[in-house]
């Protein structure tokens, strides 16, 4: 047999299946592998309308899987209490599936500047954690803003017990009217810790009225004291429609 003859015997014999099992090992090798990728679409930063101090701006931004296996979102974290994400569990996405985000901006705080917060979003991607930006203009306050926490603070309701006619004839300003054998519902369905001072014609069914009400509402009515008689003859200007 020719040298040749015996190179290519050899060849065919050793070397071959070699360099078969090196090309399939870097074959399998480069192959990649599946997995997800989280993708915002809005970009790296989402910029809310100009607002107001003390206004709550809502927005949203979409999360979508680029990858090609399932996405699990497991937590938002944001730099600021201001931010708040209202559907964090968006449950799982399939290669190509989004969910819609939604958020609130509460611009306490942050009058006359232009303010940027960051919010990271963990998951199984490999990017992990995905970040972006939230920013917002806001505006300062006008002298006759109020906001609302500031509001809910001193929050009272004066109720007239009256009857509606004596109600029409006259009553404190701001007042309304719920008559005493309507009150008790009336009552119910106010928040517990809002300040409730009820008024009758003279103070004396006012009283009475809170007495009968004391074990339902745990003290939490007063009555004014003389009734719109008495408020009628000291605060005269605050009276609507009526004479005493």
């Amino acid at each position: 047999m020719s040298r040749i003859g015996v190179d290519r015997h050899r060849f065919f014999r050793v070397f071959l299946p070699a360099l078969l099992s090196v090309v399939l090992f870097v074959g399998g090798g480069l192959r990649v592998r599946a997995e997800p990728k989280l993708v915002i679409p809005q970009g790296d930063e989402i910029e809310l309308r100009e607002s107001t101090e003390g206004e709550i701006r809502e927005g949203s931004f979409t999360i979508v899987n680029r990858g090609d296996s399932p996405l699990e979102v497991y937590n938002f974290i944001v730099t600021c209490a201001c931010v708040e994400i209202l559907n964090r569990d968006i449950g799982e996405l399939s290669p190509g599936e989004s969910r819609t985000v939604e958020f609130t901006f509460d611009t306490t705080g942050y009058g006359g500047k232009k303010t940027r917060k960051e919010v990271m979003i963990f998951s199984n991607a490999s990017q992990d954690p995905e970040r972006f930006s939230i920013s917002i203009v806001v505006k300062e306050r006008e002298d006759y803003h109020l906001l609302p926490g500031e509001y809910v603070e001193s929050l009272s309701i004066l109720v007239d017990i009256r009857s509606p006619d004596d109600f029409q004839r006259g009553h404190i300003a701001g007042a309304v009217n719920v008559p005493r054998e309507a009150l008790k519902t009336y009552l119910r369905e106010l928040p517990p810790d809002v300040h409730v001072a009820i008024y009758s014609q003279t103070g004396e069914l006012a009283n009475s009225t809170i007495l009968d009400l004391a074990g339902d509402f745990n003290g939490g009515l007063k009555s004014l004291v003389g009734g719109i008689e008495q408020w009628a003859t000291l605060h005269e200007k605050y009276v609507i429609e009526g004479e005493y």
